[in-house]
This record gives structure tokens, C-alpha cells and sequence, in this order.
């Protein structure tokens, strides 16, 4: 085991949760398109910086909130620069406020009321 990193099996809701708000750096990396990832999605809401694949954001317009990185090269890379990086509380209000309107509960939920009501 490394100094400063840690990895924890199957952790609780609340031990994951714990774990993505003090963490200096979430790692993400996928290599399927298939819908959102929710632990993206969550790690955005609690977690500072983000360094997940290009495949975890296709089509999600939330390439501008984390770090990409498609090799091993460009993970250390993120991974040196952010580690000692400040991270700005502001950030996290700022991701809240530029949300895509299709990852929206309530826009989603009114265009399926317009969709089912009004055809």
C-alpha cells in the first residue's frame, strides 16, 4: 500500500461517500458508452478533482467538470498535477450550476409529461 491512497472493497454508502469527499483525487476510468455513470455523476456533487475516461463522459456534456485521461501516461500525469492542487469549495457550486439540461430530473420529467399528455 502506497502513502496517501487508499482502496476499500465493497465500502458502505456512507463509507463511499466519506471516502469521495475527502479524497484529493477520484479516479473513474470505464471503458464502456453505455448511459451516465453514477458515480460520476455523485463524484461531480461531492468530490474534488475528477479524473475519469473519455468513455464515462460520451454524451453527457460534462467533459469541461473533470480531468480526461485515455492511457496509464496521462492518469500520472493528471495524478502529479492535482495532487498537492488547491481545490476551490466555489468549484463544486459551479458544477451544480452548469448541470446539462438533459441530465435534469426536472427537465427530463416535463418533457415526458409533454410527450405522454400532448400526443
Amino acid at each position: 500500500q502506497k502513502k496517501n491512497v487508499s482502496i476499500k472493497a465493497n465500502p458502505t454508502e456512507k463509507e463511499m461517500d466519506m471516502l469521495i469527499a475527502n479524497a484529493q483525487i477520484v479516479l473513474l476510468p470505464g471503458t464502456f458508452q453505455s448511459g451516465i455513470k453514477l458515480k460520476l455523476m455523485y463524484s461531480l456533487f461531492r468530490g474534488r478533482h475528477i479524473i475519469t475516461s473519455p468513455e464515462n463522459l460520451s454524451g453527457t456534456g460534462l467533459t469541461n467538470q473533470c480531468w480526461v485521461a485515455s492511457t496509464k501516461r496521462e492518469y500520472i500525469q493528471h495524478i502529479y498535477a492535482l495532487f498537492n492542487q488547491e481545490f476551490e469549495t466555489e468549484i463544486l457550486e459551479q458544477r451544480s450550476g452548469t448541470w446539462p439540461s438533459h441530465l435534469s430530473n426536472r427537465e427530463n420529467v416535463s418533457r415526458l409529461i409533454t410527450t405522454l399528455f400532448n400526443s
